[in-house]
C-alpha cells in the first residue's frame, strides 16, 4: 500500500487542479462555452479548465452528460480539468461514456470532488475500453476512501487492456496495491520503449489492442513529462 501512496505525493505536483491565471487561461471558461467548443472540435481548444465551477456545482448530471457527449466525439482537446466541481457517483456517467470512445484526453483531474467507490469503478470500467489517458487525478474526494472492491477493477482495466494510463493520483486504502502498482510500471516501460524506437510486444498482455501508426507518432511527439514510473 506505501508504493501507492508515496507515488500519489509524488505526482500530486503535476496536476492540473492549479489557479486558471497561473495555467494562461485568462477570464472563467463557461460550462457552455467548453460544451460548444469541445462540440466544435475547436482547434485551439486543447486545454479545458472548469475548476471549481459552480454553474456545475449545482447542475452537474444535465452539463456532465452535454460535456460527456462532447467530448465523445472530440480529438482536440487533450487536459480536461474537473476538479472542486461537487460531482458524486451518480453524475459521471456522461464522462465515463465518452472515456470509453475519446482518444485525445490524456490528462484528466477529477480531484476535490464526491466520487465514491461506485463512481470510480465506472471509471476503471470505461478505462478498459480507453486509449487515450495517461494521468487521472482522484485526491481528496470528500468522505472518500477507496478500497479493494475499487482497487480491483482498475487492476483488472490495466491486466486485460489498458496499456496507456501511466499515472493515478489518489489516496487508496488498501494493502494490496502491489499488483497495481507493477501494472503502472509495465505501462510506463511501454511508454518509455515507444519513444525510444525499441521493442514492446512483449509487454503487451493479450487482450490489448495493438497501438495504432497514428498512437505511436502520438506518443513520440509527446514531451516525457507524464513518464515518471511509481516508486
Amino acid at each position: 500500500g506505501n508504493c501507492t501512496r508515496c507515488s500519489c505525493q509524488l505526482t500530486a505536483a503535476s496536476c492540473l487542479y492549479t489557479p486558471r491565471r497561473a495555467m494562461g487561461f485568462g477570464k472563467s471558461l463557461t460550462a457552455t462555452e467548453a460544451i460548444s467548443r469541445l462540440k466544435e472540435n475547436d482547434p485551439s481548444f486543447t486545454k479545458c479548465d472548469l475548476g471549481n465551477n459552480a454553474v456545475i456545482q449545482m447542475k452537474g448530471i444535465e452539463l456532465l452528460s452535454q460535456l460527456g457527449a462532447a467530448l465523445a466525439s472530440n480529438s482536440v482537446c487533450t487536459e480536461l480539468n474537473l476538479a472542486g466541481c461537487n460531482i458524486s457517483d451518480n453524475e459521471i456517467e456522461g464522462l465515463t461514456q465518452a472515456l470509453q470512445v475519446n482518444s485525445s484526453l490524456t490528462s484528466l483531474s477529477l480531484e476535490a470532488n464526491k466520487i465514491n467507490n461506485d463512481g470510480a469503478i465506472q471509471i476503471a470500467q470505461a478505462l478498459k475500453a480507453n486509449r487515450g489517458l495517461l494521468v487521472l487525478n482522484l485526491q481528496n474526494q470528500k468522505g472518500t476512501r477507496f478500497g479493494d472492491t475499487t482497487l480491483g477493477e482498475f487492476t483488472a482495466a490495466l491486466e486485460q487492456s489498458n496499456v496507456t494510463l501511466l499515472k493515478i493520483v489518489w489516496r487508496l486504502e488498501s494493502r494490496q496495491s502491489f499488483r497495481l502498482t507493477k501494472l503502472l510500471t509495465r505501462n510506463n516501460d511501454i511508454d518509455r520503449r515507444i519513444k525510444s524506437d525499441k521493442e514492446y510486444a512483449t509487454l503487451m498482455p493479450e487482450g490489448a489492442a495493438p497501438f495504432t501508426e497514428e498512437m505511436l507518432a502520438q506518443r513520440r511527439a509527446e514531451e516525457s513529462s507524464h513518464s515518471n514510473p511509481p516508486s
